[in-house]
């Protein structure tokens, strides 16, 4: 198994990458909840991914699951 990245790893790396930011930047504009912002961005994260779901796991403000 090859541990360095390839070029085309890289560029969706890059992609997910700036989408996501894009994306996060337009929720904290529009000061939108969680909800929102899950509602935002994940749809266009799944795609980019080629992902059918996605599995969201939260801490505390402890950092306690």
């Amino acid at each position: 198994m090859d541990a360095h990245p390839t070029f085309e790893e890289l560029k969706l790396l890059r992609q997910v990458s700036c989408s996501v930011d894009d994306l996060l930047e337009e929720s904290l504009k529009a000061r939108e909840s969680l909800q929102q912002t899950f509602k935002r961005l994940f749809p266009a994260l799944l795609q980019l991914l080629g992902a059918a779901g996605v599995v969201i796991n939260t801490v505390d403000e402890e950092l306690a699951q």
